[in-house]
C-alpha cells in the first residue's frame, strides 16, 4: 500500500465512511494527503480552534497536530480567533508552515470573532477563492463604524475577494450600520444571499436614514440595486413590521427563493400575503417563532408558492388544522416543520401532510397527536380489534395500514414529547418507514420494551404455538404471575433480571420467548431501519436494559450506519452489560449520550475501545464513573471535542483539570457540580462555579 500513487488510495479512501477514513488518514503520511483530495472532503466542514494557541502549556502538547496541517477542505471555520491573545500567533504559524489558509477555502467563517479590521484583511488575502463570508458577531470588527474599509489601499487589496463572494452573514453585530452595508455591497456585486439576522434593524422611521444605525431604508435600496442577483434574504429576530415586509416585496427586478424570518414578532399576516403574492417563485420559507402569524398565512403559501421545497412553521402557535389541510396543495413539498404548533392535531395529518408524496423530512415535536396510534391500525369491523384494545395492546403486521397516515418516503422524522405516541405507532414506523434516516422520539413516555421489539401484546398465544402440552401452557402462565422483571422494565418473565436462578422449565420458556423476540424484531421491530443515522431514545422511561440488549444485539448488531445516538436519562436501563452491546461493532458512532447511566470505568473502557471516531460524548450524572473513566478516554478517544461530565459525583476538580491538560483538543468541556456540590448551596453561597470553556447541558 505505501507505493501506490496518492489518486489511487484517494479512490480506495472514497469507499469509506468519513470516520474510517479519518482513522486511515493516522497511519502516515502518505495515506494523510491522499485522505485529503478536493473531491474527498469537499462536504465536510474542517473547524479550527484557534484559542488553543493562548496557552503556551495546552499548544505545546498539542504543537505536533498543528505541524504542516494541509487542510484542503473548500469549508473553514475558525473558532475562538481573539486579536488580542492568538491572532499574530494563528498568522505567523500559517505563513511558516501551518496551511490552514489558502486558494482551497471558498466558505469561510469567522463567527464570534474579536479581531480588528488589519487581521480581516490579512485574513482575507489568504482566501482569494472565497464564495461565501460568515461575519455574525464580530462586533469588534465594526466598532470603527463608518470608517471601515474606508482607506482607499485596504479596499484595493479586499476588492477582487470580496468582488466573487455569493453569502454574507452579517448577523449578531452590534455596530453594524448602513455605512458598513452600503460598503460591503459596493465590494461584493456578485452577492446573492445575505442575513441581517438579530440586528437592530429599525423600521419604524420607513423614509429617515441615520447614519449611526442600520435601518430598513437603506437595506431596501441596495436590494433594489442588486434586485437582479439577490435571491435570499434573513431578517430573522428583527423589528421587521408588515409595511415593510410589503415594501421589500415590492420591489422590482426582486425574485426571492429563501426567506427566513424567524421570531419576528412585529410581523402580522397581511406582510406575509403580499409576500406569497409578489413572490410566487419561493422555495425555502422559514418563519418559525412569529407568534402572530396564522391561518391565513399558511394558507397563502399553500396555493400561492406552488413551488415551496421547504417550509418551517415551527411555534407558529395561531396555525391551526383548517390551513395545514391545504399544504397538500404544496406537490414539491420535501422539508416540513410543524413543532410545537399544538393546535394541529389528526386531520392535518389525515387530509394535509399524508397527501405530500415528496415530504421526506417531518418534525412534529410537541404536536397534539390525539389518537394518533389508532389511525394505524385498521377499523373494528375489518381486523376485529376493539377500540379499547388497540390504546394498549399491538397487533400484527397485516393489521396495519398500508394507505400510510405519514408519507412513505420520509427520511427524518421527529415526533418527540407526545404522550400519544406508543408501541403501535413506533412498530407501524418501523414496518412501513423502512428508508428512515433519523428517527427522534425523546420523552415519548407510552414506548414500551414492546414497541421497540415488535412484540404482540397476546404473547401467550404465541408461545402457545410452539408447544400444545397443556401442562407447558399453565407453568408458563404460573410464570408470568409471579412478576420477575428486568433490571429496569421487564415484562413478567418475557425479559429475565440477569442473575436469578431459573429452573430448568424457566429455561425452556426463556428459550421459546427468545425466539418469539428475534422473530417479533425481524417482523415489526426497530431493526428494520437497518439506514437509520441518528436515533433518539432519550428519556423513554419504560425501555429496559434487556430490551435495549435484544436490539442492539440482533444479528451481530444492526443500524450499521448509525453516527448519532441518545440514551440519555433512561437510568438503569444503561448498564455496563447494555453499554457493551451498544457499542459493539457501531465503530462510526461520533455523538453519544448516556447521561443518568449506572455504568462504571468498565464499561467506559470497552466504549472507548469501540467508539475511537467518538466526537461528541455526554456523561452528566452517571455517579459511578470515577478518574479511571477519564484516563480510559484520554488513551482511546483522541477526537473528542465535547465533552460533558457536570453532576459525576465520583469526579474531583482535580480529575477533570488532569483531563483537560492530557486532551489539549477538547474544545468544551462542561465540569459543573463535579464531585457532588450541592446545587442549591453552591447558587446561593459562592455563586456558580467557573471554569474555563464552560457551556450549558448537551444540545441534542
Amino acid at each position: 500500500m505505501k507505493e501506490l500513487p496518492c489518486e489511487v488510495l484517494s479512490r480506495i479512501f472514497g469507499y469509506l465512511d468519513f470516520s474510517s477514513r479519518r482513522e486511515a488518514a493516522l497511519v502516515n503520511r502518505a495515506w494523510y494527503e491522499a485522505s485529503l483530495d478536493p473531491s474527498l472532503v469537499k462536504n465536510t466542514k474542517f473547524t479550527f480552534d484557534v484559542s488553543i494557541l493562548e496557552d503556551e502549556k495546552y499548544f505545546e502538547k498539542g504543537k505536533h497536530l498543528y505541524d504542516g496541517c494541509l487542510c484542503k477542505s473548500p469549508n473553514l471555520q475558525l473558532t475562538g480567533l481573539d486579536e488580542n491573545f492568538n491572532a499574530k500567533i494563528f498568522l505567523k504559524l500559517h505563513s511558516s508552515g501551518m496551511y490552514v489558509l489558502g486558494h482551497h477555502v471558498e466558505h469561510l467563517s469567522l463567527r464570534n470573532s474579536s479581531i480588528l479590521e488589519n487581521t480581516f484583511i490579512s485574513i482575507l488575502e489568504h482566501c482569494e477563492n472565497l464564495k461565501s463570508l460568515d461575519l455574525s458577531g464580530c462586533n469588534s470588527l465594526f466598532m470603527s463604524g463608518s470608517a471601515f474599509l474606508s482607506r482607499l489601499t485596504d479596499r484595493s487589496i479586499v476588492k477582487s475577494i470580496l468582488a466573487q463572494i455569493t453569502s454574507l452573514e452579517l448577523s449578531s453585530s452590534r455596530y453594524i450600520n448602513d455605512a458598513i452595508l452600503c460598503r460591503f455591497f459596493k465590494l461584493c456585486p456578485s452577492l446573492t444571499s445575505l442575513s441581517l439576522a438579530s440586528n437592530n434593524l429599525l423600521c419604524n422611521s420607513l423614509g429617515i436614514s441615520k447614519s449611526n444605525s442600520l435601518t430598513f431604508l437603506v437595506v431596501q435600496q441596495m436590494i433594489e440595486l442588486h434586485s437582479c442577483n439577490i435571491t435570499s434574504i434573513d431578517l430573522s429576530r428583527t423589528s421587521i413590521m408588515s409595511e415593510a415586509l410589503t415594501m421589500l416585496s415590492s420591489t422590482k427586478g426582486l425574485s426571492l427563493k429563501r426567506v427566513i424570518l424567524q421570531n419576528c414578532k412585529e410581523l402580522s399576516d397581511v406582510g406575509m400575503v403580499d409576500l406569497i403574492k409578489k413572490q410566487p417563485g419561493l422555495i425555502e420559507l422559514d418563519i418559525s417563532g412569529s407568534s402572530e402569524l396564522g391561518n391565513p398565512t399558511v394558507c397563502a403559501v399553500s396555493f400561492g408558492a406552488k413551488g415551496l421545497r421547504s417550509l418551517k412553521i415551527k411555534k407558529c402557535q395561531k396555525v391551526t388544522d383548517v390551513s395545514i389541510k391545504h399544504l397538500c396543495e404544496l406537490e414539491h413539498l420535501q422539508i416540513l416543520d410543524i413543532s410545537e404548533c399544538f393546535h394541529i392535531g389528526m386531520s392535518a395529518l389525515r387530509h394535509g401532510i399524508s397527501k405530500l408524496q415528496h415530504l421526506h423530512h417531518l418534525e412534529m415535536k410537541c404536536c397534539n397527536l390525539t389518537k394518533f396510534s389508532e389511525a394505524f391500525i385498521s377499523s373494528t369491523q375489518q381486523n376485529g380489534i376493539s377500540r379499547a384494545s388497540s390504546n394498549t395492546s399491538l397487533v400484527a403486521m397485516s393489521n396495519f395500514h398500508h394507505t400510510s397516515l405519514l408519507p412513505s418516503a420520509l427520511c427524518h422524522l421527529e415526533i418527540s414529547s407526545s404522550q400519544y405516541v406508543d408501541d403501535v405507532t413506533l412498530q407501524a414506523i418501523n414496518v412501513h418507514m423502512v428508508n428512515l434516516e433519523v428517527l427522534r422520539l425523546s420523552w415519548c413516555s407510552s414506548i414500551t420494551d414492546f414497541g421497540l421489539l415488535g412484540i404482540e401484546h397476546d404473547v401467550d398465544s404465541v408461545i402457545a404455538d410452539e408447544t400444545k402440552d397443556p401442562l407447558y401452557q399453565l407453568k408458563i402462565k404460573d410464570f408470568l404471575s409471579t412478576g420477575k422483571y428486568s433490571t429496569n422494565h421487564g415484562y413478567a418473565g418475557l425479559i429475565q433480571r440477569p442473575g436469578d436462578e431459573m429452573s430448568a422449565d424457566t429455561l425452556s420458556y426463556n428459550t421459546t420467548c427468545e425466539k418469539v423476540i428475534q422473530q417479533s424484531l425481524a417482523e415489526r421491530g426497530i431493526v428494520r431501519l437497518q439506514h437509520l443515522r441518528e436515533l433518539d431514545l432519550c428519556n423513554c422511561r419504560k425501555l429496559s436494559d434487556s430490551g435495549l440488549q435484544f436490539v442492539f444485539r440482533y444479528h451481530n448488531g444492526p443500524f450499521k450506519c448509525l453516527e448519532k445516538l441518545d440514551l440519555g436519562m433512561l437510568y438503569n436501563a444503561v448498564t455496563d452489560e447494555t453499554l457493551n452491546t451498544v457499542v459493539c461493532g457501531k465503530q462510526q458512532i461520533s455523538q453519544l449520550n448516556i447521561s443518568f447511566a449506572v455504568v462504571t470505568d468498565a464499561g467506559i473502557l470497552n466504549m472507548g475501545r469501540n467508539l475511537r471516531g467518538l466526537n461528541t460524548l455526554n456523561l452528566s450524572n452517571c455517579d459511578k464513573i470515577t478518574e479511571q473513566s477519564l484516563t480510559y478516554l484520554s488513551d482511546n478517544c483522541k477526537w473528542i471535542r465535547t465533552l460533558d461530565l457536570s453532576m459525576c459525583r465520583s469526579l474531583k476538580a482535580s480529575d477533570v483539570n488532569n483531563l483537560r491538560d492530557s486532551m489539549p483538543t477538547v474544545s468544551t468541556l462542561h465540569s459543573r457540580y463535579s464531585g457532588g456540590a450541592n446545587l442549591v448551596s453552591t447558587t446561593h453561597s459562592s455563586g456558580l462555579p467557573t471554569r474555563n470553556k464552560q457551556i450549558p447541558m448537551w444540545n441534542r
